[in-house]
């Protein structure tokens, strides 16, 4: 998949070629974009690709992924305390992100986004229960699903609609949801 990174040059240098693919992304169907497009559109040699990914689909997920881990890192403070205004800074972070979110739509992959997201929530499941003490340990996946599914799906309409809103009313409009009963 994709190297983890022990240095700050090597982050960096990772990071860039995430960057780049997601360029090309901006213009070009994935499926259409081979390794050494990107190599060649960098300028670089393909082995200094392949020192930071086994595939474009390892440089596809490192930059999802490295996104998200990048949000979570914003998102907590002090270790395991959710922020006060998450949902606002929740699409406030992705506005800034609005390349990749664009990228992954043109490409039709935004539903990798969420299903990355939902992997990487797996993975750390010690905060699941934090942010859903009150719900029973063997439904905590399954409304991890759904809360997850709908807010990403929430940020790419989000997207498809220009990001009209700002990421305040966006905050607003997920609250809503999350909170009222779609019930009368």
């Amino acid at each position: 998949m994709y190297k983890i990174c022990a240095t700050q040059a090597s982050k960096k240098r990772q990071r860039e070629l995430e960057a780049g693919l997601m360029n090309i992304m901006l213009h070009h169907q994935y499926e259409n974009i081979s390794v050494s497009d990107l190599c060649e559109n960098m300028g670089i040699p393909r082995k200094a690709f392949y020192r930071y990914f086994s595939s474009k689909e390892g440089a596809l997920y490192a930059l999802i992924d490295h996104s998200l881990l990048d949000f979570a890192e914003q998102f907590l403070t002090g270790g395991k305390t959710l922020k006060k205004n998450m949902a606002e800074e929740f699409f406030r972070y992705w506005l800034t992100k609005k390349d990749l979110l664009r990228a992954l739509e043109y490409s039709n992959l935004s539903g990798l986004l969420v299903q990355r997201t939902l992997d990487m929530i797996k993975v750390h499941s010690e905060y699941l229960e934090i942010f859903f003490p009150f719900i029973t340990p063997d439904s905590r996946s399954y409304v991890l699903i759904f809360l997850v599914s709908g807010l990403m799906s929430l940020l790419v309409q989000w997207q498809r609609d220009s990001f009209r809103k700002s990421p305040a009313e966006m905050g607003e409009i997920a609250v809503h949801i999350l909170t009222q009963s779609f019930l009368p």
